[in-house]
Formats: C-alpha cells, sequence, structure tokens
C-alpha cells in the first residue's frame, strides 16, 4: 500500500506530526500537500508500529503549521524535490563546445579552427586533435578561404613555392600537383608569362625570361618559351626535347654536312690494272 498521510499536530520543536498509512517514506523525504505546495522533510518516524507518526523537521519556507493541521499529505513527486537543485541543464556541459564553435573570444594568437570538423586547436597543434579528424593545420593565405578553408586576409601567407589555381584562384602548397579544391583538380601551372608563372606566383615578364624562379638546370623549351624543372626531358606543354648544349633540340634542323673529298678520290696509277707492264 502506498503512502497516504494527513497533518494531526505540531511538535515541540516547531514542526509537523503526520499519521499516515502505508509504508513509511524514508529519511530526509520531502512530504507536501496532496497537489499543493511542500512542507517539509522527514527527520523521523516515532510511535507504535500500530499507529505512527511521521515527524516533519525542518519545515518549507513560509509554511505556518497551525494552519496545516488536517490537510491531507503525500510524497513529494521525485522531480518537484530535486528540481531546486538540480542544476540548469549545460550549465557547464558543453564549455569546450562553445569555445571551439563560438566567436573569437578564447582565440588566442595562432590557434586555428579545424576547417573539416570545425574544432578549435591551439597554436602548438599541427593537426587537429578531434579524435578521428586529424585534419592538418592550414598555412593558406588569400582573400575569403584558401585551399584549406580558412578565412586570411592578404597574402602574407604565400609561402615559397605555394601557388593559385588559374581556374577556381584557389591557393595550394608548393608540395600540391594538383588543385586540392573539390571537383577542380587543375594540373599545377609550370610555364612563365604574364599573370603566373611556373611556380604560380604573379609575374610581370615574359615568357622565357630567367627570373628569380628559376632553379639550376631548370629549362626554357626552345619552341613555346615553356620554364620546365631540370627533371624533365621534354616540355611538359608541346612535348619538344630538352635541348642539349651546343646541340639545340631534336627537332631542330641538323647542319647540312661538308662534302668529304675522299668520297670522289681517285688514285693515279695505282690499283688493279695500272702497274707496270709486262
Amino acid at each position: 500500500m502506498s503512502f497516504e498521510g494527513r497533518v494531526s499536530g505540531e511538535s515541540h520543536e516547531g514542526g509537523l506530526l503526520v499519521s499516515f498509512e502505508g509504508k513509511a517514506p524514508r529519511l530526509g523525504a520531502r512530504l507536501c500537500i496532496v497537489g499543493g505546495k511542500p512542507l517539509g522533510k522527514v527527520e523521523t518516524v516515532l510511535g507504535p508500529a500500530d499507529d505512527p507518526l511521521v515527524h516533519l523537521f525542518p519545515l518549507a519556507n513560509g509554511i505556518d503549521g497551525s494552519k496545516a493541521i488536517g490537510s491531507p499529505v503525500e510524497i513529494a513527486p521525485r522531480h518537484r524535490r530535486e528540481s531546486s537543485n538540480r542544476r540548469p541543464m549545460n550549465s557547464h556541459r558543453g564549455k569546450k563546445d562553445w569555445s571551439q564553435n563560438s566567436g573569437n573570444s578564447r582565440m588566442k594568437s595562432g590557434d586555428w579552427v579545424c576547417p573539416k570538423c570545425k574544432n578549435h586547436n591551439f597554436a602548438n597543434k599541427k593537426v587537429c586533435n578531434r579524435t578521428g579528424c586529424e585534419e592538418p593545420k592550414p598555412r593558406g593565405g588569400g582573400r575569403g578561404r584558401d585551399s584549406r578553408g580558412q578565412r586570411s586576409f592578404g597574402g602574407s601567407n604565400m609561402k615559397s613555392g605555394d601557388w593559385n589555381c588559374p581556374k577556381c584562384k584557389n591557393h595550394n602548397f608548393a608540395n600540391k600537383k594538383v588543385c586540392n579544391r573539390t571537383g577542380c583538380e587543375e594540373p599545377k601551372p609550370r610555364g612563365g608569362g604574364r599573370g603566373r608563372d611556373s611556380r604560380g606566383h604573379k609575374s610581370g615578364k615574359p615568357r622565357g625570361f630567367s627570373d628569380s624562379n628559376m632553379k639550376p638546370g631548370d629549362w626554357n623549351c626552345p619552341k613555346c618559351k615553356n620554364h620546365n624543372f631540370a627533371k624533365r626531358e621534354v616540355c611538359n606543354r608541346c612535348d619538344t626535347r630538352k635541348p642539349v648544349e651546343g646541340k639545340g633540340s631534336r627537332k631542330t634542323k641538323g647542319r647540312q654536312r661538308r662534302p668529304n673529298p675522299r668520297d670522289n678520290w681517285n688514285p693515279r696509277g695505282r690499283g688493279r690494272g695500272h702497274g707496270r707492264g709486262r
């Protein structure tokens, strides 16, 4: 049988005595008027087994014990009992997520946000520290979003050898052979010329001009003036062979040979039929 009680009187300590039927409430439980406000906390259960009493002490704030006599009481529902002590949901939970995904009030100099999962990483992290992500730390420059998806302003983050895709203007690192923007995959440009040179930097020099981006062994194609790396044996734009010093390319016409005087040489008085007569 569930607990059913009624306030029978006041105690000497200033509490309330509650007669009840059914299972006795546990010590520390809170009792309330049926459908109403809380009365107080169960301090003890006293009296004989056939007529026990619950002593409520202390009483809840604002309770006048004399006016509560005769009121039916019940054990306060659990959600009512704990609501006053329960912390607001998410009051402390998710602080890390807030700092990661909210404004930059907690972003320190050098900190970065992962372009893949938007995780906030400290400056000393080389890859994203969120489990299962491990996206490399971005370095890109350019206004808007660079090849890593980060917002950046100006070209101060362009490193030596980095290049901008001629098709989508995406900033790519020097080790990228094709544009790493999804759906683009434009090959890394090799040629010189105005606009962007073989390394992807802006240049106002004419094609074939030997500038600061020419490395030892690099060569310019004699046909299309394309800048090729030293390891290339043929031009990667027009397939012309790499010229050899003093010989030119294999497509270059060779010089006409001089006639060999021996080809028409005819020795006199020698050979068969030209010996001494018998």
